[in-house]
């Protein structure tokens, strides 16, 4: 019985040894800062894909929103319907929310909306260390009225796409999911984008969860844990096989 805890304790210390930190956009979001959000994070947009790409952050702050005051954001400066544009919202309670009317902002996601003249709504992660990453969410439609747009992961400024996705709640693909393993260099830009889809930006409001987290090869020391756990492993199961004689 000593032996098999023993066992057990050094399997549950190799597995916390494995693990590696995950960043995520929702429990890191803020409206205090705007460049470098926990070291990784700046909201933004850029007014095209492609060779016009240019990517700057959004300008202004919002505690709380007009439409809803559960919600706060960071916007742009182009002028829409009831509020500026392109929009990055983040719900601050543990329930699902509404925005604008037909729209819903849940707690686990940032909900993005793209500007009325082609704005692309832009959430930028930098990659801290040299490695491999692991990015993986899912693109939501989260507008009734028809959320049409178009969703993107994009390497440093557009350099080259990861990934692409078209949302249409109506039509049935209002979910374009993504899970990527794939080694970065220090200092790498991901964006996460969304677009208008299809020219017109009403009810485009698309939620994004994500993940981004380092794909962590064992340490020195877990490698040694690993090691002294395989024959108690062994001595675990002779034990056992006497036991049942």
């Amino acid at each position: 019985m000593t032996r098999t805890r023993t066992f057990l304790f050094l399997c549950t210390a190799l597995s916390l040894a494995g693990a590696a930190y995950a960043y995520d956009p929702v429990t890191d979001f803020s409206i205090a800062s705007n460049s470098g959000v926990n070291g990784v994070w700046s909201y933004g947009q850029t007014p095209a894909l492609g060779g016009g790409y240019s990517f700057s952050l959004l300008p202004n702050a919002q505690a709380s929103e007009p439409l809803n005051p559960n919600l706060e954001s960071w916007k742009g400066t182009v002028p829409g319907f009831t509020e500026t544009y392109p929009v990055i919202l983040h719900n601050k309670t543990a329930v699902t929310q509404s925005y604008g009317g037909t729209a819903t902002s849940e707690p686990d996601e940032l909900l993005f909306h793209p500007g009325p003249t082609g704005e692309f709504s832009v959430l930028r992660f930098v990659v801290p260390t040299t490695g491999a990453y692991r990015v993986q969410g899912a693109f939501t439609g989260r507008d009734t009225a028809n959320a049409t747009t178009d969703a993107h992961i994009l390497l440093n400024g557009g350099a080259s796409s990861l990934f692409t996705g078209d949302i249409n709640i109506n039509a049935g693909g209002n979910v374009a999911a993504f899970n990527l393993i794939q080694s970065f260099t220090a200092g790498d830009t991901l964006d996460f984008v969304v677009g208008n889809g299809n020219a017109a930006y009403f009810n485009d409001s698309t939620g994004l969860k994500l993940s981004v987290a380092p794909v962590a090869a064992p340490e020195p020391g877990s490698l040694a844990l690993l090691a002294l756990a395989a024959p108690l492993a062994l001595l675990a199961r002779r034990q056992k096989g006497t036991l049942s004689k």
